[in-house]
C-alpha cells in the first residue's frame, strides 16, 4: 500500500493542471493486513474512497465494485501491485478522446515491453490474446490485462458474468459486441513486487476456453 500511495502521488503531480482524480481502492477479501494499510495511507484524504469485500470474489468483481462508484465520464483500472506503473495512465488518458470508448494498455504491443515475468505466464496470456484476436471484431494485441481506461457511459451498457480473471477478456468481448471504439497503447508489464496473486492457473485456463467457446457460438 505504501508503494501504491507513492505512485498515485506521482500520478497526481505529473498530471496536467486541468486533470483531477478521484480514487476508489477495493480490498477484495485479503487475508493479511491490507485493509489496515489502506486506512493508514489513504483514510484522511478526501479524494479516496476505501471499499472492502468480505471474501475474495475475483478481480472483475472488485473492478465492478469500483466502477459502480465512478462519478466521472472516464474510469481507469489498475492492479494495486503496480505491475503497470500508474503514472503511465497519463499516456492512456491522452488517447481518451471523444471518438474513443476504451483505451487498453498493452505489454504485447510491438512497442510495449514485459520485464521479469515468468515465461509460462507469458505463454498462457499471449496464447489467450492470440485466440481472442481472431474471435473479436476489435483487433488488439492484449485482451487479459486490467490496465485500461473506459468511457463510463459505454461501460454501463454491458454486463459481465465472470467475477475472476477471465472477466477482463469477457468485458472487452461485451464492449466489442456493443461496437465500442477501442485503441491500444503500448505499456510495460513488470513482475509483482509485493503481495501474492490469487490466480488459480488451471481454473483460469478452463475459464478462458469456455469464454472462447461462447464467443464462437455467438458468432
Amino acid at each position: 500500500m505504501g508503494f501504491l500511495a507513492e505512485k498515485l502521488r506521482d500520478l497526481q503531480t505529473l498530471a496536467p493542471d486541468n486533470m483531477q482524480f478521484q480514487f476508489v481502492i477495493v480490498d477484495d477479501g485479503s487475508s493479511d493486513n491490507t485493509w489496515d494499510q489502506m486506512h493508514q495511507h489513504f483514510e484522511l484524504q478526501s479524494d479516496y474512497r476505501l471499499l472492502k469485500h468480505d471474501k475474495n470474489r475475483g478481480i472483475m468483481a472488485a473492478l465492478m465494485t469500483g466502477f459502480a462508484e465512478a462519478k466521472t465520464e472516464w474510469v481507469a483500472s489498475i492492479d494495486a501491485d503496480c505491475t503497470f506503473d500508474p503514472v503511465c495512465l497519463l499516456e492512456l488518458l491522452a488517447e481518451a478522446t471523444p471518438s474513443i470508448d476504451v483505451v487498453v494498455g498493452s505489454p504485447y504491443h510491438p512497442k510495449g515491453k514485459v520485464e521479469n515475468v515468468p515465461a509460462w505466464r507469458l505463454v498462457l496470456s499471449k496464447g489467450a490474446s492470440f485466440c481472442y484476436q481472431r474471435l473479436m471484431r476489435s483487433k488488439l494485441y492484449c485482451y487479459t490485462s486490467c490496465f485500461r481506461v473506459y468511457r463510463v457511459s459505454k461501460l454501463r451498457t454491458v454486463k459481465v458474468d465472470a467475477d475472476g480473471f477471465v472477466g477482463m477478456a469477457e468485458l472487452l468481448w461485451k464492449l466489442d459486441r456493443a461496437k465500442a471504439r477501442m485503441v491500444e497503447v503500448p505499456a510495460v508489464l513488470n513482475v509483482r513486487r509485493y503481495g501474492q496473486s490469487k490466480m488459480r492457473t488451471v481454473q483460469v485456463v478452463c475459464d478462458h476456453l469456455k469464454l472462447m467457446g461462447r464467443i464462437l457460438v455467438g458468432r
